[in-house]
């Protein structure tokens, strides 16, 4: 009984598809390859099931099942005395969804609580924002490409003893083994899927038999 998807079960599953079966040794496309097409594929699906909702009932939302919580100690944490800036490499660039959706509320965990979410600096105004009304504790953060950048206002955040937690609606696992759970709910698992057969197709030109009638007689996927 399969209680959870993995990584490699997924891989797996586009090798046997494609290869009509069981690969064979002739069978080019690597692991890597074809994470390389997830990774698209999931992002995209997580865009659009979002932007559906918000068509549907005006209200753009994060659905649970595609967060990933990324944690960071203090040693992950770097400091750049030039900004006075705290930062952390993300696993990728979020989603093409704005701060609040793409990344969900940043926290700090330790000594068994939890902070109040980080304070989100958009792009429209991370020229302005300190300039604004704003609380007189909080830790700021803004995203530039893939790095998580965080104004503490003084307090040091690398020997804080605490963990950096940062959800996300990401097609990465935490770890990046094959072994990790893809955090998709089935119907998004399964659209990805469809998606990747088709790009890795298209790819590799890959004769299928479109019926199963007894007939090995291959035909070109269309």
């Amino acid at each position: 009984m399969i209680t959870g998807i993995t990584f490699g079960v997924f891989c797996e599953r586009v090798k046997r598809r494609l290869s009509n079966g069981w690969p064979t040794i002739k069978f080019n496309i690597s692991d890597n390859e074809i994470m390389l097409y997830f990774y698209g594929s999931a992002a995209t699906v997580i865009k659009n099931t979002s932007d559906l909702a918000y068509k549907i009932d005006g209200i753009r939302s994060a659905p649970e099942g595609f967060l990933t919580n990324y944690q960071y100690s203090g040693s992950a944490i770097t400091w750049d005395k030039t900004s006075g800036l705290y930062s952390v490499s993300l696993p990728a660039p979020p989603v093409d969804l704005p701060l609040g959706y793409s990344v969900k509320s940043p926290y700090f965990s330790g000594s068994q609580s939890e902070s109040y979410p980080l304070i989100a600096i958009h792009s429209f105004n991370r020229g302005f924002a300190m300039k604004l009304p704003t609380p007189n504790y909080g830790v700021y953060y803004r995203v530039t490409g893939q790095s998580f950048e965080m104004d503490s206002r003084g307090y040091d955040l690398i020997n804080s003893n605490l963990l950096l937690n940062i959800p996300m609606l990401s097609p990465r696992s935490a770890t990046g083994n094959f072994t990790d759970l893809i955090n998709m709910p089935d119907e998004a698992i399964e659209m990805t899927f469809e998606m990747v057969i088709k790009e890795l197709t298209e790819r590799q030109n890959t004769p299928t038999d479109r019926v199963n009638d007894g007939n090995n007689q291959f035909t070109q996927q269309p």
